[in-house]
């Protein structure tokens, strides 16, 4: 996928609240015709955590780019156990750090993800 058109969607997850990132994504995908399995890989790419504490007004971004990501997981059987490599991604490239930035006062943030239920296997 073009670094124009993850910049590009990087910078609209910072306009578009958690809950409306689904119907977002099933857009992009059908107008595009970029794989989910791009997507997913360019998502995971482009959350960076990096510093341990992030300016409060990248909360509603950062909350949708994860909820993108659970999105994905979720409608197209990433987590299954034909896919245990990107929930594996997932859990460490995503959850790990998310929690370790994620103070209790920062709690909310979670709050506005729908994590995907875990996997029966």
């Amino acid at each position: 996928m073009g670094s124009s058109v993850i910049t590009s969607l990087s910078l609209s997850f910072k306009q578009v609240p958690p809950t409306a990132v689904p119907a977002f994504l099933d857009y992009v995908l059908s107008s595009t015709g970029v794989s989910p399995s791009t997507l997913f890989e360019s998502l995971i790419k482009e959350l960076s955590f990096r510093a341990e504490k992030f300016p409060s007004d990248d909360c509603n971004h950062i909350a949708s780019l994860v909820a993108g990501i659970c999105h994905l997981l979720k409608s197209f059987g990433f987590g299954t156990e034909d896919n245990h490599n990107a929930l594996q991604l997932f859990v460490w490239r995503v959850f790990v750090p998310l929690m370790k930035m994620v103070r209790a006062y920062d709690l909310g943030m979670l709050n506005k993800v729908n994590l995907p239920p875990p996997a029966v296997y």
